[in-house]
Protein backbone atom coordinates (compact mmCIF):
# COMPACT_ATOMS: atom_id res chain seq x y z
CA UNK A 1 0.00 0.00 0.00
CA UNK A 2 1.57 3.23 -1.55
CA UNK A 3 -0.21 5.71 0.88
CA UNK A 4 0.43 4.18 4.27
CA UNK A 5 4.31 4.46 3.31
CA UNK A 6 3.73 8.27 2.40
CA UNK A 7 1.82 8.46 5.35
CA UNK A 8 4.32 6.88 7.60
CA UNK A 9 7.20 9.38 5.63
CA UNK A 10 4.90 12.64 6.30
CA UNK A 11 4.43 11.88 9.99
CA UNK A 12 7.72 11.49 10.49
CA UNK A 13 8.83 14.70 8.44
CA UNK A 14 6.36 16.36 10.54
CA UNK A 15 7.36 14.59 14.14
CA UNK A 16 10.82 16.17 13.01
CA UNK A 17 9.55 19.53 12.34
CA UNK A 18 8.10 19.70 15.40
CA UNK A 19 10.99 18.07 17.39
CA UNK A 20 12.94 21.01 15.60
CA UNK A 21 10.64 23.69 17.14
CA UNK A 22 9.84 22.12 20.44
CA UNK A 23 13.53 21.78 21.23
CA UNK A 24 14.19 25.19 20.34
CA UNK A 25 11.57 26.14 22.83
CA UNK A 26 13.24 24.08 25.34
CA UNK A 27 16.57 25.88 24.99
CA UNK A 28 15.25 29.24 24.97
CA UNK A 29 14.24 28.62 28.31
CA UNK A 30 10.58 28.25 27.68
CA UNK A 31 10.40 25.08 30.02
CA UNK A 32 6.52 24.93 30.59
CA UNK A 33 5.33 21.20 32.08
CA UNK A 34 3.62 20.68 28.99
CA UNK A 35 6.34 21.93 26.58
CA UNK A 36 8.81 19.51 28.73
CA UNK A 37 6.00 16.47 28.48
CA UNK A 38 5.10 17.17 24.54
CA UNK A 39 8.96 17.44 24.02
CA UNK A 40 9.57 13.99 25.61
CA UNK A 41 6.77 12.10 23.47
CA UNK A 42 8.54 13.90 20.49
CA UNK A 43 11.85 12.53 22.00
CA UNK A 44 10.47 9.30 22.60
CA UNK A 45 9.12 8.97 18.77
CA UNK A 46 12.47 9.28 17.51
CA UNK A 47 14.56 6.86 20.01
CA UNK A 48 15.75 9.69 22.60
CA UNK A 49 14.49 7.31 25.28
CA UNK A 50 17.45 8.88 28.14
CA UNK A 51 16.93 12.29 27.04
CA UNK A 52 13.07 12.00 27.04
CA UNK A 53 13.73 10.74 30.79
CA UNK A 54 15.82 13.99 32.02
CA UNK A 55 13.20 16.13 30.16
CA UNK A 56 10.37 14.36 31.93
CA UNK A 57 12.60 14.75 35.37
CA UNK A 58 12.60 18.09 34.84
CA UNK A 59 8.69 18.66 34.60
CA UNK A 60 8.56 16.71 37.25
CA UNK A 61 10.61 18.98 39.39
CA UNK A 62 8.57 21.79 38.41
CA UNK A 63 6.36 20.44 41.35
CA UNK A 64 3.74 21.87 39.74
CA UNK A 65 1.30 18.44 39.38
CA UNK A 66 -1.06 16.60 41.19
CA UNK A 67 -0.01 13.24 42.81
CA UNK A 68 -1.50 10.71 40.31
CA UNK A 69 0.26 13.05 37.29
CA UNK A 70 3.53 12.97 39.65
CA UNK A 71 3.44 9.20 40.08
CA UNK A 72 2.54 8.76 36.62
CA UNK A 73 5.89 10.67 35.66
CA UNK A 74 7.89 8.21 37.88
CA UNK A 75 6.46 5.06 36.11
CA UNK A 76 7.44 7.03 32.42
CA UNK A 77 10.70 8.24 34.05
CA UNK A 78 12.07 4.56 35.17
CA UNK A 79 10.30 2.90 31.82
CA UNK A 80 12.67 5.33 29.47
CA UNK A 81 15.24 4.87 31.26
CA UNK A 82 15.39 1.32 31.53
CA UNK A 83 14.18 1.41 27.93
CA UNK A 84 17.28 3.38 27.38
CA UNK A 85 19.99 1.02 29.02
CA UNK A 86 18.86 -2.11 26.50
Amino acid sequence: RPGRHRRGARQARDSAEAYSSYQQLFQSGDRTFTLCNTLANLLVKIGEFGSAAQVLRLALSMGKVGEDVAARLKHNIQYLEDKARQ
